[in-house]
């Protein structure tokens, strides 16, 4: 192992232009571990989240940021690599993951001070929050992108793009974990199992100067407005969705990394119970998203139709799953006088991309088929 990065490095280390094109093994590993880091990365931030509804903010070093770190230190590497020799990865898709991880790595340090001044912050909806979320897609973007120029046609490229996009839609769908952690929070209350610790009580008890109420737990808990939780849900998911759709093109794209995205939410429910952490209400109602959005692409209309009735069918459908499921099964709160402009939103948004998009797929494919600069160095032997 150790001998085969050395030859790798003596062979590839070499200064050189963005779009240098390494043999195809070596672009499929490069990408393999961009998509190894980004699943660090995700499960990290799974793991905290669910951490700190029970416990109250310590260090930068306790074990979900751990796992994150070391997610975070495989894409700095990466980044570095292709920034220096230029292999496996085209200007433009490294520029957005320059700035994503720059974003991010700018983020990090904003978060930690406002977690020294003010404690736990109990929103995902933070200013420091918010920038480490868009830091995170803008940089998956341009590693997407990479996938999509420098990856040859194969079977191994479309499974990077689904992955992709499905940590995209993980990225998105995070900032709605509060609310659906925090509906089981307030569940906990009322049953009168309280899971918060008491240093996290205590925290927030100083924080609102009088003891821990429902009231406060609630504003703890559930600190987005009940309407927030719907339109960012459906608007976000379903945008991301129809652009994996259009990259990748199969039938069934937005089901299936939908359906991957609840499969493993579910995977890590189970496991966060049977360690005892805070678990979350799985948001299966998101699956019907995903086949309004294949429905939408099923039939060949023209694109405001198309637009107009994947609206249609992502609002309706969405407001009617989420009545089944919190029927159901567990929720958090929704205002369904929201779905009007969750439409128009969404209709509006979902036009303008329909609009923007085919000047930029005629342009990315002229790109593709552009040859690279080639290797000047033979393939290192395994």
């Amino acid at each position: 192992m150790t001998n085969g990065v050395s030859e790798f490095m003596r062979a590839y280390w070499t200064r050189g232009e963005p779009g240098r094109a390494l043999p195809r093994s070596l672009t499929v590993r490069l990408y393999q571990l961009w998509l190894l880091a980004f699943l660090l990365k995700s499960l990290g931030a799974a793991w905290d989240i669910s951490w700190h509804f029970m416990s109250l903010r310590d260090n930068p070093f306790i074990l979900p940021h751990d796992v994150n770190l070391v997610g975070e230190g495989i894409a700095i590497a990466l980044i570095i690599f292709h920034t220096y020799t230029g292999y496996g990865m085209d200007k433009a898709s490294l520029r957005l993951t320059q700035g994503g991880m720059i974003t991010f790595l700018v983020a990090a340090p904003l978060d930690e001070i406002n977690h020294r001044i003010n404690g736990l912050d109990i929103t995902t909806w933070s200013p420091s929050h918010f920038l480490l979320f868009l830091g995170t897609g803008i940089c998956m973007a341009g590693v997407t992108r990479g996938a999509m120029v420098n990856l040859d046609k194969s079977p191994f490229r479309t499974i990077a793009l689904l992955a992709m996009f499905f940590y995209i839609f993980e990225d998105a769908m995070f900032p709605n974990g509060q609310q659906e952690y925090g509906i089981f929070e307030i569940m906990a209350w009322d049953g009168g199992k309280i899971e918060a610790s008491s240093d996290l009580l205590a925290f927030l008890a100083n924080e609102i100067h009088r003891a821990p109420d429902r009231a406060a737990i609630l504003q703890f808990a559930l600190p987005i407005p009940s309407w927030f939780y719907p339109l960012w849900g459906m608007v976000a998911a379903a945008l991301v969705l129809v652009v994996a759709r259009k990259v990748i093109g199969l039938r069934w794209t937005a089901t299936a990394i939908v359906g991957g995205y609840l499969a493993y939410k579910s995977v890590l429910w189970l496991a966060f119970v049977a360690a005892g952490f805070t678990k979350s209400a799985v948001p299966f109602w998101l699956i019907v998203v995903g086949v309004a959005v294949d429905v939408a692409f099923a039939v060949a209309w023209p694109w405001f139709v198309r637009v107009l009735v994947g609206s249609v069918l992502v609002v309706g459908l969405g407001h009617l799953a989420m009545l089944a499921q919190d029927r159901l099964l567990v929720l958090p709160p929704v205002n369904h006088f929201i779905a009007p402009v969750s439409f128009v939103v969404l209709a509006v948004l979902w036009g303008l991309g329909e609009r923007w998009w085919p000047p930029y797929q005629r342009r990315w494919m002229t790109r593709l088929g552009r040859p690279r600069t080639p290797a000047p160095v033979p393939v290192v032997s395994s």
